[in-house]
């Protein structure tokens, strides 16, 4: 009954973002969390596993994890997730083995993240694509199946 929805000022070009968490009570949609990041915030992905976790992808590079089920969002988790340091555009999160996460960038990467291993650092990077990253989805029903598209035009199945 969470919805969570990103934005960013400028475009996400420059400037900050800000994410809001609503929760859905009988035909109302109320704002449970408004919270503010340094950085613009380009997108978003629910954990599975834990209820309240973000997965966050932001307009400096970083992937970010944050608690949103508690009174106050809490970050939990941040890292470099873009070699060229550029912005984050996508991220999602495996809806069958729950605890590894996507990531695509400007850099023309897709990483692979373990969250059980604190996000130290990428299970695996993908450098297939010429261009940015544009979004990356897991397959619903095959844990290690996920497919990205870029700027380059192509789409891949990995």
């Amino acid at each position: 009954n969470l919805l969570a929805v990103c934005a960013a000022e400028n475009f996400g070009i420059s400037g900050s973002g800000k994410v809001y968490v609503l929760v859905l009570n009988g035909e109302q949609l109320l704002l449970q969390h408004c919270y503010a990041t340094e950085e613009a915030v380009l997108d978003l992905s629910w954990s599975e596993s834990r209820p309240g976790l973000l997965a966050i992808g932001c307009g400096d590079g970083t992937l970010q994890l944050w608690d949103v089920g508690g009174s106050a969002p809490t970050r939990v988790g941040c890292v470099e997730a873009s070699s060229a340091g550029r912005e984050v555009y996508t991220v999602d999160w495996n809806l069958v083995s729950k605890q590894s996460v996507l990531s695509g960038c400007w850099g023309g990467e897709v990483r692979l993240w373990d969250v059980a291993s604190g996000l130290a650092r990428p299970v695996t990077v993908f450098r297939e694509h010429c261009k940015e990253v544009y979004e990356v989805q897991w397959s619903p029903v095959r844990a290690g199946v996920f497919s990205s598209v870029a700027g380059d035009g192509s789409v891949k199945v990995w």
